[in-house]
Protein backbone atom coordinates (compact mmCIF):
# COMPACT_ATOMS: atom_id res chain seq x y z
CA UNK A 1 0.00 0.00 0.00
CA UNK A 2 1.78 3.56 -0.89
CA UNK A 3 0.77 6.55 1.12
CA UNK A 4 -0.19 9.83 -0.83
CA UNK A 5 -0.10 13.62 -0.53
CA UNK A 6 -4.10 13.25 0.45
CA UNK A 7 -3.22 10.68 3.27
CA UNK A 8 -1.11 12.60 4.89
CA UNK A 9 -2.80 15.25 6.89
CA UNK A 10 -0.79 18.37 9.10
CA UNK A 11 -1.82 18.97 12.19
CA UNK A 12 -1.73 22.32 14.11
CA UNK A 13 0.70 22.63 16.97
CA UNK A 14 -1.79 23.81 19.73
CA UNK A 15 1.89 24.46 21.80
CA UNK A 16 5.75 25.12 20.73
CA UNK A 17 8.14 22.64 20.61
CA UNK A 18 10.08 22.30 23.71
CA UNK A 19 13.48 22.86 22.46
CA UNK A 20 12.04 26.64 20.87
CA UNK A 21 12.08 29.15 23.69
CA UNK A 22 8.97 31.32 24.15
CA UNK A 23 9.28 34.92 22.01
CA UNK A 24 9.12 37.81 24.00
CA UNK A 25 8.08 41.02 22.92
CA UNK A 26 11.20 43.42 22.47
CA UNK A 27 11.66 45.93 25.72
CA UNK A 28 10.38 49.65 24.79
CA UNK A 29 13.42 52.04 25.55
CA UNK A 30 12.65 53.98 28.65
CA UNK A 31 12.04 57.72 28.51
CA UNK A 32 11.24 58.00 25.11
CA UNK A 33 14.37 56.41 23.09
CA UNK A 34 17.31 58.26 24.87
CA UNK A 35 20.27 57.11 26.00
CA UNK A 36 21.63 57.03 29.74
CA UNK A 37 24.49 59.14 30.77
CA UNK A 38 26.85 56.31 30.83
CA UNK A 39 26.21 55.23 27.03
CA UNK A 40 26.98 58.78 25.98
CA UNK A 41 29.83 58.47 28.32
CA UNK A 42 31.59 55.39 25.78
CA UNK A 43 30.40 56.78 22.72
CA UNK A 44 31.90 59.98 23.31
CA UNK A 45 34.79 58.45 25.35
CA UNK A 46 35.58 56.81 22.01
CA UNK A 47 35.76 58.84 19.37
CA UNK A 48 37.72 61.31 22.02
CA UNK A 49 40.28 58.68 22.55
CA UNK A 50 40.31 58.09 18.11
CA UNK A 51 40.75 61.70 18.19
CA UNK A 52 43.66 61.75 20.83
CA UNK A 53 45.65 58.87 18.71
CA UNK A 54 45.02 60.32 15.33
CA UNK A 55 46.75 63.86 16.75
CA UNK A 56 49.44 62.00 18.56
CA UNK A 57 50.75 59.87 15.98
CA UNK A 58 50.48 63.43 13.61
CA UNK A 59 52.73 64.74 16.11
CA UNK A 60 54.86 62.22 15.72
CA UNK A 61 55.03 61.72 12.12
CA UNK A 62 55.53 65.78 11.85
CA UNK A 63 58.87 65.50 14.76
CA UNK A 64 60.55 62.34 12.66
CA UNK A 65 60.19 64.65 9.48
CA UNK A 66 61.26 67.70 11.09
CA UNK A 67 64.62 65.84 12.48
CA UNK A 68 65.17 64.77 9.17
CA UNK A 69 65.00 68.25 7.42
CA UNK A 70 61.87 67.69 6.30
CA UNK A 71 59.93 69.42 8.39
CA UNK A 72 58.00 71.18 5.59
CA UNK A 73 56.23 68.05 4.39
CA UNK A 74 54.22 67.77 7.26
CA UNK A 75 53.53 70.52 10.09
CA UNK A 76 52.66 70.52 13.39
CA UNK A 77 49.21 70.58 13.96
CA UNK A 78 49.23 73.48 15.45
CA UNK A 79 51.01 74.85 12.85
CA UNK A 80 48.34 73.98 10.69
CA UNK A 81 45.39 75.31 12.94
CA UNK A 82 47.31 78.56 12.43
CA UNK A 83 48.25 79.12 9.15
CA UNK A 84 44.47 77.12 7.71
CA UNK A 85 42.42 80.20 9.05
CA UNK A 86 42.06 81.78 5.85
CA UNK A 87 39.72 84.55 4.51
CA UNK A 88 37.01 83.29 2.93
CA UNK A 89 36.25 86.12 1.81
CA UNK A 90 38.07 86.45 -1.38
CA UNK A 91 35.33 85.25 -4.30
CA UNK A 92 38.74 82.78 -6.19
CA UNK A 93 39.17 81.57 -2.79
CA UNK A 94 35.81 80.65 -2.12
CA UNK A 95 34.84 79.17 -5.36
CA UNK A 96 37.63 77.22 -5.57
CA UNK A 97 36.39 75.50 -2.39
CA UNK A 98 33.05 74.78 -3.97
CA UNK A 99 34.36 73.13 -6.96
CA UNK A 100 36.65 70.76 -5.10
CA UNK A 101 34.00 69.88 -2.63
CA UNK A 102 31.21 69.42 -5.68
CA UNK A 103 34.13 67.28 -7.59
CA UNK A 104 35.00 65.27 -4.02
CA UNK A 105 31.01 64.70 -3.82
CA UNK A 106 30.70 63.39 -7.92
CA UNK A 107 33.96 61.29 -7.66
CA UNK A 108 32.43 59.30 -4.80
CA UNK A 109 28.90 59.27 -6.38
CA UNK A 110 30.65 57.67 -9.24
CA UNK A 111 32.74 55.61 -7.11
CA UNK A 112 29.32 54.38 -5.07
CA UNK A 113 27.25 54.03 -8.43
CA UNK A 114 29.95 52.06 -10.08
CA UNK A 115 30.47 49.30 -7.04
CA UNK A 116 26.48 48.81 -6.80
CA UNK A 117 26.79 48.11 -10.43
CA UNK A 118 29.07 45.36 -10.21
CA UNK A 119 27.69 44.11 -6.99
CA UNK A 120 24.20 43.89 -8.80
CA UNK A 121 25.98 41.55 -11.30
CA UNK A 122 27.75 39.68 -9.48
CA UNK A 123 24.61 39.12 -7.54
CA UNK A 124 22.92 38.15 -11.21
CA UNK A 125 20.59 41.51 -11.10
CA UNK A 126 21.04 44.26 -13.67
CA UNK A 127 21.30 47.56 -12.23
Amino acid sequence: MSITAADVVMSPLSEPAASLPPVEPPHPRAEGGRRDFGARAVLLGTAAAVLVVLVGAWYAVSIMLSTAGAGFVLPMPHEMFALGSVDLRSAELFAAALAACLAGVGVFALVGRLSTAVAGRRAGRTP
